[in-house]
């Protein structure tokens, strides 16, 4: 009996091995990727040899602003790009998507996109996303902690835009639903990419003197691959997801930034003469170098996708 126990775990253990222990390549975009990514549930993928990949989200920043306080000290940047055009998202989200669709089918999966299930009654009813008022616009908005920035949503050409999940992650597509309307329908796995591009990079300090309290508050012309997070449900409807544990800086320079407006003010004491508030405001406009804009994006979302691919190589079908 004891023999018999021991021989079933040796198997368990050694079909598990299989899965465990993902280990992904370093690209020139992570140079790291083992520490810079979690990855969770990927055995579960081998349940079906086929994988619905319908479209991916790509979240590009477009405005925001950025507090730094301290004390009476007040800063505040308020930023915006000049040329970032919803057709421009759509081209890198198009272009993105067909290189996962080529890499996955290369490496054994049988993949399916929006255009091959289209006519599948569980898209209608899947509900639709709304523009985002403030940029007017595919987005969403959402505040990391320094004031409230809005991104832009791109999808490939002739895909919906899907509302979006109603907890978690800002931004993410709702899986679970996708899921239970056409990919389980159609007994395949979802797979389903968000990226997110911060780009101006917007950043602050604050410290205390000795006899003054400082905040300060600028833009830079740099790229943050800010989110990335490859969201799945198995046929069987088990999740997970190859999700970057914390930003990256890809680029240190996708345009140029102009000051457009500054101002400020202090507040002093009428008793003890000392400033006890101090507020200070800048108005940034960046313009995108197109060419290093669209270059750094693609270079690393192809990146992220040899990573997605890779993930999955044990779970994929073996020809």
């Amino acid at each position: 009996m004891f023999k018999k126990l021991s021989i079933s775990i040796l198997v368990f253990a050694v079909s598990c091995s299989a899965f465990a222990g993902v280990k992904l390549a370093p690209s020139d975009s992570f140079v790291n990727p083992n520490k810079q990514f979690a990855v969770k549930g990927i055995k579960k993928f081998a349940k079906s040899d086929t994988i619905l990949l319908p479209m991916i989200y790509l979240h590009t920043l477009v405005q925001g602003i950025h507090k730094e306080s301290k004390g009476g000290a007040h800063a505040k940047a308020e930023f915006s790009i000049s040329n970032l055009s919803p057709d421009l998202g759509t081209e890198l989200a198009t272009e993105i998507h067909q290189d996962l669709v080529l890499k996955l089918r290369a490496s054994g999966w049988k993949v399916l996109t929006y255009e091959d299930v289209k006519d599948h009654a569980g898209w209608s009813k899947l509900k639709r996303a709304r523009p985002e008022k403030v940029i007017g616009v595919d987005g969403f908005k959402n505040n990391l902690g320094f004031g409230d920035q809005y991104w832009m949503t791109s999808y490939p050409e002739g895909t919906p835009n899907l509302q979006n999940q109603s907890f978690g992650v800002k931004g993410a597509a709702d899986l679970h639903n996708i899921h239970t309307k056409v990919a389980k329908a159609i007994g395949a796995n979802l797979l389903f990419p968000v990226l997110r591009f911060d780009s101006p990079v917007a950043y602050g300090s604050s410290g205390r003197g000795y006899k003054n309290t400082k905040a300060s508050a600028s833009v830079i012309p740099a790229m943050d691959l800010g989110y990335a997070h490859s969201g799945f449900y198995s046929v069987k409807g088990a999740w997970g997801g190859v999700d970057l544990k914390s930003s990256v800086r890809v680029s240190e320079s996708v345009g140029s930034i102009t000051k457009v407006d500054e101002s400020s003010s202090q507040d002093v004491s009428l008793f003890t003469f000392k400033t006890f508030r101090s507020i200070a405001k800048g108005d940034y406009l960046m313009t995108l170098d197109e060419t290093a804009y669209k270059k750094t994006i693609l270079k690393v979302a192809k990146d992220y996708n040899d990573l997605l691919v890779s993930a999955l190589k044990d779970a994929a079908p073996q020809s």
